[in-house]
């Protein structure tokens, strides 16, 4: 069996990490050989990705930092994916699509950030799921989440992070990505990546 890499991506707020942690259960329910490696981006593995995550806490980085960090920390994480491809599936909270929309949204070039990428030694996701919601439901999520935010989860930056990533998920070619409807209850989204995990991985 050849392991994959699942990325789980979207908007703050839509429940990623509740439906990573979930397929991880499930991948294993199904083959309880199967290993299965979580990560995270930033990562708390590697040096720039704890100073990342620190940054986050605190004043809005520039996005021309904030993209190096992401990318510094990308490229030393791609080092443990490969290395856990050898034996484990590896499902991942975030990849390169985040940089692609906050830093946009944060004023940067799609081209710009593409750029930035081309040089590095990046693993690319197998694929990747993108748990999309309408604007009115994340502004609720949202408002739930008042204490120990990170610097990009407010409603106004999600906002346009939203109409954003309708524009630039079209252009990405370096992994295949599923649209996911990421509104109602867990149970119910999780239904809709039961079968994408099954075609991806059984």
């Amino acid at each position: 069996m050849s392991h994959k890499y699942i990325a789980f991506e979207g908007l703050d707020g839509a429940g990623k990490d509740t439906q990573k942690n979930l397929a991880h259960q499930y991948i294993q329910d199904k083959d309880k050989y199967a290993f299965v490696r979580q990560m995270r981006e930033p990562s708390k593995y590697t040096e720039s990705g704890r100073k990342l995550a620190e940054l986050l806490k605190g004043n809005i980085l520039d996005p021309e930092t904030a993209l190096s960090y992401f990318i510094k920390d990308r490229t030393e994480l791609s080092t443990l994916i490969r290395q856990n491809l050898e034996h484990s599936h590896v499902i991942s909270s975030r990849c390169f699509l985040s940089s692609y929309l906050y830093q946009q949204t944060q004023g940067l070039s799609f081209d710009y950030i593409h750029d930035q990428h081309l040089n590095e030694d990046i693993q690319y996701p197998d694929h990747i799921l993108f748990f999309d919601l309408p604007v009115e439901t994340l502004e609720k999520r949202l408002l739930g989440r008042w204490s120990d935010r990170e610097i990009f989860e407010t409603f106004d930056f999600q906002k346009k992070n939203h109409d954003i990533a309708h524009e630039t998920l079209p252009k990405i070619t370096q992994s295949p990505i599923t649209i996911i409807d990421a509104s109602g209850s867990i149970e119910e989204v999780f239904e809709r990546v039961k079968p994408i995990i099954d075609k991806i991985i059984f």
